[in-house]
């Protein structure tokens, strides 16, 4: 009965790697309109089907054969996470772009292709040692402590996810995408939680019995998607439609704010004062400080400290050009920053270079 089990699980584990691989890389070239979305579903499965192939090697053994390959292992769970979060907010988001902030998700992923790089200069035969070592014994190597640190990723991940699916539940609580992305990120949760404990024991059955769970998830996705092919686009035409139906600026003339917004920050220069804050400038133009937060955010894709600072940084390249002699943190006081590095900071994300740069530059010296 046991080795039933463990032919089945065996199959079903390199069944599932097959099919995500194959649901990654065809299912992006069959849309016809490729969106991020599309683009971050495919890596999704991609991922996945990765990290089954390799469990699956080492199940079957041809893994000990290609030990190189178990790099893959550590790389395919820790970018699981971030795409995921990628594909999340571009699904929340009316306009998803990668920032700063977005390739920081990307820090473990980077972490993990230092640290394992110098397994590619072993030779072949202790690359073997290692893998077996790692697999059989648990050992402490460097590839074996990546896993686990790729692990724990994900799971903070399917945790945080998972929250972030529960808290919008009411935003489409009728359609089955949402549905069943609350419903499998828990199977997955427990799924990798298994797979941690398995390795960590050795328990092969923990460790077979978390893949598999992981192939049935990418089988009932591959089924699911069969039968509702316009799910996501409807999920995101909802998730959509819910917030614009919660806006604070419905009824508001928004041609109307921008105009006040551009005299008070054009002709009387509001932004040179230090200590300005969202309220004022809300009363300035007759908003809430919410409704103007909203109105930063949906209608010119920015927060409130970018919205001020881009005008500081407008003014201190006007004064860096006109007033030679003025230094730097004259300029930076004057334009309404309170310290020179907050000013070089924001100069060098608006422009990619800092003050004096810029002075050089445009002076010709």
């Amino acid at each position: 009965m046991l080795d039933l089990f463990s032919s089945l699980s065996d199959a079903l584990i390199q069944f599932g790697g097959g099919l995500g691989l194959l649901m990654g890389m065809s299912r992006y070239l069959a849309f016809k309109q490729r969106t991020i979305q599309s683009f971050l579903v495919s890596l999704l499965f991609i991922s996945t089907g990765t990290t089954q192939l390799i469990l699956s090697g080492f199940f079957s053994g041809w893994l000990f054969h290609f030990p190189t390959l178990v790099i893959l292992l550590p790389i395919s769970l820790a970018i699981y996470g971030p795409i995921e979060q990628y594909y999340t907010d571009s699904l929340l988001k009316e306009k998803f772009s990668f920032g700063w902030k977005e390739a920081l998700h990307l820090l473990p992923v980077i972490l993990i292709l230092l640290l394992t790089s110098p397994f590619f200069l072993k030779s072949e035969d202790l690359k073997k040692k290692i893998v077996f070592e790692f697999w059989h014994q648990n050992t402490f190597e460097t590839i074996n402590l990546c896993i686990y640190f790729s692990a724990f990723c994900l799971t903070g991940y399917n945790l945080y996810l998972f929250w972030i699916y529960f808290r919008n539940s009411k935003t489409a609580p009728i359609l089955p995408a949402f549905r069943l992305g609350i419903l499998l990120i828990p199977f997955r949760l427990i799924a990798t939680l298994l797979l941690i404990y398995g390795h960590y024991t050795l328990n092969l059955p923990s460790l077979k019995i978390g893949a598999v769970m992981v192939s049935l998830i990418l089988i009932q996705l591959y089924i699911y998607s069969l039968g509702n092919p316009e799910s996501l686009a409807l999920f995101i035409q909802e998730v959509r439609k819910n917030r614009y139906e919660r806006s604070l600026l419905i009824g508001l003339d928004t041609d109307a704010i921008q105009k006040k917004l551009n005299e008070f920050m054009e002709q009387h220069k509001l932004y040179k004062r230090e200590d300005l804050t969202l309220k004022e400038l809300a009363e300035s133009v007759s908003l809430s400080s919410h409704q103007l937060s909203e109105f930063l955010n949906e209608k010119k894709k920015m927060n409130f400290p970018s919205f001020i600072n881009q005008y500081r940084i407008s003014e201190a390249q006007k004064i860096l050009i006109e007033k030679p002699r003025q230094t730097v943190l004259a300029i930076a006081f004057e334009v309404g920053f309170n310290s020179k590095s907050s000013f070089n900071q924001a100069f060098l994300r608006f422009t990619g270079i800092t003050p004096k740069e810029y002075r050089r530059k445009v002076s010709g010296l």
